[in-house]
């Protein structure tokens, strides 16, 4: 598996080619909340739409009292977003969603639920120390600009968590929810029968974040739902073109390149 390390706030560790640059559009909504460091809202580059972290200010840098408010309004800065790009919450096709406290996730949940009532993103849930601007909930998102490309996919070996699909897919590119398991080894077996019943293999994996709530672990967190000891998240494709050359392992799906 394929070991990725990443920012929370970074656009999700996409690497348009320079050779497209002119069809790459920065989404900044208006009277939204405001980046807390030096990074775009979105992205909307040929298919797709990255919309970076998340958290639960409002336009004046206010935070809402209670887990279910604060919750609505990272909602709410992410619709912002895929709005501005002229798209809707159905376009989502993946989120990420981090909790302060995994004891709030029914709760969360149960917001989160009525912003994707049919059809929700892939998604994978993780809990973290802390995060910016001391926020409770965040969330990053990608979604895709025609909705004729977006397809649910119901995989036996990965039953959703809470209000998720166990993938989506679009076009040559498929997005997985979270893989959690008792141990490394079992997350990562788990993984591998996901990946065939979706009739892919480990070659056709483009990105593979690993998390584990230990300080070895390439992406530390703090804790993980049920308890879990282990987690992958995966972005793979039909046909992966590998980057000969490249300074970092990278893989690309067309014109995206994913990397280290």
């Amino acid at each position: 598996m394929r070991k990725i390390m990443s920012p929370l706030l970074s656009i999700f560790l996409l690497l348009p080619s320079l050779l497209f640059a002119q069809e790459r559009k920065v989404i900044v909504p208006a009277n939204a909340a405001k980046p807390v460091g030096p990074y775009s809202p979105g992205i909307l580059v040929k298919d797709y739409l990255y919309v970076s972290g998340q958290g639960v200010r409002d336009a004046k840098n206010n935070m809402p009292e209670g887990i279910a408010a604060q919750t609505k309004q990272c909602l709410e800065n992410v619709k912002a977003i895929v709005e501005a790009a002229g798209l809707t919450m159905e376009h989502i096709v993946h989120m990420q969603l981090y909790l302060e406290q995994m004891k709030d996730f029914a709760e969360v949940d149960s917001v989160y639920a009525s912003y994707f009532p049919n059809d929700p993103p892939a998604r994978i849930v993780i809990g973290v120390t802390k995060m910016p601007t001391d926020t409770t909930v965040e969330m990053t998102a990608v979604a895709v600009r025609d909705l004729k490309m977006k397809k649910v996919l119901k995989l036996k070996s990965l039953p959703p968590f809470g209000q998720a699909s166990s993938a989506i897919q679009v076009g040559n590119r498929f997005y997985f929810s979270g893989v959690y398991g008792n141990s490394a080894t079992e997350a990562e077996a788990t993984m591998k029968q996901v990946l065939a019943d979706a009739k892919l293999k480990n070659k056709n994996i483009l990105l593979s974040n690993f998390y584990a709530p230990f300080a070895s672990a390439v992406i530390p967190m703090r804790e993980l739902p049920n308890q879990a000891k282990a987690a992958y998240s995966v972005i793979a494709a039909k046909k992966v073109a590998r980057v000969n050359g490249s300074a970092n392992d990278c893989a690309a799906d067309g014109q995206t390149v994913y990397c280290t």
